[in-house]
């Protein structure tokens, strides 16, 4: 593990964005030491425009773009996660594991599974509170984006599930259709779209619940066509939610 890891997100984005910089400026300071000795002064110029912008991208921009990116409430949420999951990160990996083996009439090889948890985030631009997902655990299947992404409350099957508190479902058979519905239903841009895992054609959304609240969303999706809702064993995913749910509480996450 490298000692950048052990930074919180937010300052490690920050550091890199002006190690980027400032690579810039003294890369453009050996130019300019180059074209004043073979006095091409027009070409200096010009170059030491790059170094002045590069400085001031260092100093202002790097922090400007980190706001943007790293709202600090956001990140004070997202720090206190990750101090906190590690604790039962291993309990929970191991449920969905076992909500996998649950599953009926398909191939649970080709099966990705992860935890949403819902949180309130701050906007970039107004610092005002917004629901939203975080994925707290790295895919369970090999399959998936990796953890810490945020996922806001509007968008995906998980989104649907929050406003519905019930399972929710979805396939897609073709990656045309996946495009089109994701856009037209699920609230994603197209570039937003094509981000995420394309291969997957079927997929469930399973709330968790504490005293009658969604807290958070166990997710599944499958590479194989129409698997849900055919493989899902509600009776087990209801246990197995509230397992996660208490495991949640114990760990002061919730």
């Amino acid at each position: 593990m490298s000692v950048l890891e052990w930074v919180p997100r937010r300052r490690r984005f920050r550091i890199l964005l002006r190690l980027v910089f400032l690579i810039v400026g003294i890369v453009a300071g050996f130019f300019i030491a180059v074209l004043m000795e073979e006095k091409y002064y027009v070409w200096a110029g010009i170059v030491a425009i790059a170094v002045f912008f590069a400085s001031v991208g260092e100093f202002i921009l790097a922090d400007v773009i980190t706001e943007r990116r790293y709202p600090v409430q956001t990140e004070k949420i997202l720090v206190s996660l990750e101090r906190r999951i590690p604790a039962i990160e291993k309990e929970l990996a191991e449920e969905l594991s076992c909500i996998k083996n649950t599953l009926r009439g398909c191939d649970v090889r080709e099966v990705s599974a992860t935890l949403h948890l819902k949180v309130s985030v701050y906007s970039p631009i107004d610092e005002r509170p917004e629901d939203a997902f975080v994925q707290v655990l790295n895919y369970q299947g090999g399959f998936g984006g990796s953890r810490w992404r945020i996922t806001p409350c509007t968008k995906g099957v998980i989104g649907r599930c929050l406003r519905t508190c019930q399972p929710e479902f979805v396939n897609f058979s073709t990656v045309d259709e996946y495009n089109e519905r994701m856009v037209k239903e699920f609230g994603f841009t197209p570039k937003e779209a094509k981000e995420r895992t394309m291969s997957a054609r079927s997929y469930w959304a399973h709330p968790v619940l504490m005293q009658n609240d969604l807290i958070a969303v166990i997710y599944l999706f499958s590479t194989e066509p129409q698997v849900f809702p055919q493989a899902a064993d509600i009776t087990s995913l209801n246990q197995s939610a509230r397992h996660v749910s208490n495991l949640l509480h114990a760990a002061g996450v919730i």
